[in-house]
Order: C-alpha cells, then structure tokens, then sequence
C-alpha cells in the first residue's frame, strides 16, 4: 500500500475520488434480475467509495496544508451541518421505535438518515451553492457506515426504506448526467420487494417523485 506523504495526499485522494465516481456512475446504470443481486453490487461499490473517506482522514492534516484546503474545509463544514428539513420525519420515527433492532444497528440507520435530510435540506435550498446542491447524490455512499451495508444486503426492511428515501433524492438529481432514471428503477425495485405491508413508509417518497416527475 502507498504511503501517504505530503508529497502525494493529493494526488492518492485525486485518485481515490475519481475512481469511487466512476465505480458509483457504474452501479447506477446496472439493472439486475433481482434486487438481491443489486444490492451485492451496490454494496460492492460503498465498500470501495467509502475508502475515499478512509483516505481523506488519514490524510487530512497533510490535505489542511495543500491546495485542496479551501475546497475540503468548504465540503466538511456542509457535511457538519445539522440537518433543518422534515423529509425523513416519518423514517426517524420508524427507526426510533422499531422493536428489536440494536444500538449499532439504530446508529446506523440514524446515522444514514441524517445524511439523506442534508441532501434534501441542499436540493430544497434556495441558498445553496451549486456545487453543493447534489453532493450528498455521490458521497451518501461514502459516508453511511458499514453496518448500514449489511443491513442494506441483508435485505432488512428499514435498510431497504432508507434506500427508497435515497432513490427520490437521486430521482430529484436526475439531471446529472451520472443518475438518469436511477432513482426511479431502484425505488421501484425496493417498492415490488417489500409490498403492501411496507407501502405506507414509501408513501412520501413516492409522492416526492411523483411531484417532481417533470
């Protein structure tokens, strides 16, 4: 493994990024037989991206004294925010009186949760940044812990409501030339997976797309 130096922390994180893009642009174009199959790739694609994130904060003291400074103090301080917007309310709920989950798992799912409500409160914003406003569509993967992507493969329902959440998010930045109709084709498959008995917890993201379609 290379060692991180002053000399090559941005280059090594230069490269990790790229690489953990591409990997998600891929993942988003793939359409399985089944959504077991989906999500073994998908959660393939989190445990690459997520060593970006591994990188950088092995990294940051020496990336605090490059040129990356600005642009990664700028991009930590959005990720710090505390999240103002209610679209996860009914998630919360569900994840905060869910019998028999554990503590990690609860971490997790808040934990996952809290980074979906700071995509919406940016794509939502009339404030906000360009550059800002659809970056939680490809660093949420990085940025949810590994416990969060067992469940996910798991196939536990409140993994897969998460996921549903993080479709209409991607569904509202379908703009992007990386997502298309990802977001669509994922919550559709989780939709068909889970059925009647979970519908009622799909029920505002689907209402989200839905307003949104246009």
């Amino acid at each position: 493994m290379t060692k991180i130096d002053e000399d090559n922390c941005v280059a090594v994180l230069g490269f990790s990024a790229a690489v953990g893009h591409h990997q998600l642009a891929d993942i988003l174009t793939v359409r399985a037989a089944s959504l077991d199959e989906y999500l073994t790739r998908y959660s393939q694609c989190l445990e690459m991206t997520r060593g970006i994130y591994t990188i950088a904060k092995a990294a940051w003291p020496l990336l605090l004294e490059s040129e990356l400074k600005s642009a990664l103090v700028q991009s930590y301080d959005f990720t710090s925010r505390e999240p103002t917007g209610h679209h996860c309310d009914k998630m919360r709920h569900l994840i905060d009186n869910s019998h028999g989950l554990s503590d990690n798992d609860r971490t997790a799912y808040r934990l996952a949760i809290r980074y979906l409500q700071l995509g919406f409160d940016a794509i939502f914003s009339t404030k906000e940044e360009d550059r800002y406003r659809y970056q939680i569509l490809f660093s949420w993967s990085m940025m949810v812990p590994s416990e969060f992507t067992s469940l996910l493969v798991a196939l536990k329902p409140e993994a897969l409501i998460i996921m549903a959440h993080y479709a209409s998010l991607l569904h509202l930045g379908r703009s992007n030339w990386q997502v298309g109709d990802a977001g669509s084709y994922i919550f559709g498959m989780i939709a068909d997976y889970l059925g009647l008995e979970w519908q009622a917890w799909l029920a505002y993201p689907q209402a989200l797309m839905a307003e949104h379609e246009v």
